[in-house]
């Protein structure tokens, strides 16, 4: 039992650094350290999290009902309720003008009469509620009684209906529902100085990040410490130490890189790149999607510099 718990344990110890030889594989050892840029801290802080479609449709779901249900509080008038008040108000008058000494036979007329009419209201109302509802499309575009129909009269435009099948509306999450609705448009980047060459930096960007890559695989401190900054280089040997020697073979897969940004201070520039890609190392695949933080003095004595890597995934 005590052999099988010693085994168990060295086998826990030695996956524990097998894992963390992995992760520092890459450069940096896929981790975030050295000068980070504070626009983009910023900007990461105050984007909310997206609503997923998933999430959105319960939420629109759930408000349908509350809507339909306040709707439905709201009472239809009674039909009955204008005859009534037409029949009490025509008796009222009667009484009034038998009252008022116009005769018996006045108030009679005007009673029948009256009775007539609510006699007339409630045979209206039956029938129309024996033919039920008419349909909103029977009589769209289509002229009334009313209406002239000679020469002079004018066409009535003809009301369109759709008749796309519900099935037709784009999925929710979906690459058309995503162009309905309009796909948010990439950040602008900040603080980029007129003329500045965009392409020619991004072609030497990713230049350097081979080259910082391959320095790196073979443990070459020389080709580190001229493209890092002093604190950059520090923090890198410092990463070498803890992968203990040895070294490995990376191949950039592909590599896309973005200018995010550039910050300028009193004594220097401050350049955040996004790469993303992927990268085989020793025959393994791993996804990048990291900012390096590029750094030149303002007088132009040194070329630009990795100053710090700031993880986005």
């Amino acid at each position: 039992m005590k052999k099988w718990l010693v085994g168990a344990m060295i086998g826990l110890v030695a996956a524990s650094f097998a894992f963390d030889a992995e992760a520092q594989r890459r450069l940096g050892g896929g981790k975030t350290f050295g000068r980070q840029s504070q626009q983009l801290q910023q900007q990461r802080q105050m984007t909310p999290p997206q609503q997923s479609p998933q999430q959105a449709a319960p939420a629109q779901q759930a408000a349908n009902p509350a809507a339909a249900a306040g709707a439905a509080t709201t009472k239809a008038a009674s039909p009955w309720r204008g005859a009534l008040m037409g029949l009490a108000a025509g008796l009222g008058l009667a009484a009034l003008a038998s009252w008022l000494g116009f005769g018996e036979t006045l108030a009679a007329i005007l009673t029948v009469v009256l009775l007539g009419l609510a006699i007339a209201l409630v045979i209206g109302f039956v029938l129309r509620r024996l033919r039920g509802p008419q349909p909103a499309y029977g009589t769209a575009g289509v002229p009334s009684r009313e209406q002239p129909i000679g020469y002079d009269a004018q066409p009535a435009p003809v009301a369109r209906t759709s008749i796309e099948p519900a099935a037709a509306a784009a999925r929710p999450g979906s690459a058309m529902d995503e162009f309905m609705r309009g796909a948010p448009a990439a950040p602008r980047p900040w603080g980029v100085p007129s003329g500045f060459d965009t392409d020619g930096f991004l072609a030497n960007a990713k230049s350097y990040y081979g080259r910082l890559q391959a320095a790196w695989d073979k443990g070459d401190l020389d080709e580190l410490a001229e493209f890092t900054t002093h604190e950059m280089f520090t923090a890198l040997t410092h990463e070498l130490r803890a992968r203990g020697g040895g070294t490995s073979r990376t191949e950039i897969v592909t590599l896309d890189a973005t200018l995010l940004g550039v910050e300028t201070s009193a004594t220097d520039h401050l350049a955040s790149v996004r790469f993303t890609g992927t990268l085989r190392v020793d025959g393994e695949i791993e996804q990048v999607d990291e900012v390096w933080n590029l750094v030149k003095p303002v007088d132009g004595k040194t070329g630009w510099l990795l100053a710090g890597i700031q993880q986005l995934s």
